[in-house]
């Protein structure tokens, strides 16, 4: 595993850096792009990372951006139909404070690709 000099996304927000708009974007565009390869990279299963917070986002020193922290991962399996099956039984880890309202609402929920999108 790589070293992430550019620590995460935490540090940078609470640190007095600005950034530009165009750097804001970028990274906006690199997450979304991480969780989209999440979701659709494999055409049998799902992954749901189920944990996605500012501290879980780590930048390299050149400020790339890498999802990090897949222990609370779920893996369902996709069968054509309009709902998925799980494939492993399901994490129900997660952080409170980043965790989709309908997860909160019922803790044993399915957790779904929109509750790793929902802000």
């Amino acid at each position: 595993m790589e070293f992430m000099e550019g620590g995460n996304l935490d540090d940078l927000l609470m640190s007095d850096k600005v950034l530009p708009w165009t750097e804001r974007l970028r990274l906006l565009h690199e997450l979304i792009s991480a969780i989209s390869y999440l979701h659709n990279h494999d055409k049998k299963k799902a992954f749901i990372h189920g944990d996605i917070k500012p501290q879980n986002i780590l930048l390299t020193k050149s400020r790339v951006l890498k999802l990090a922290d897949f222990g609370s991962v779920n893996i369902r399996k996709r069968t054509g139909a309009s709902r998925t099956t799980f494939k492993i039984p399901p994490s129900t880890q997660h952080t409170w404070r980043f965790t989709a309202p309908e997860l909160l609402e019922n803790f044993f929920a399915d957790k779904t690709p929109a509750t790793d999108i929902y802000r």
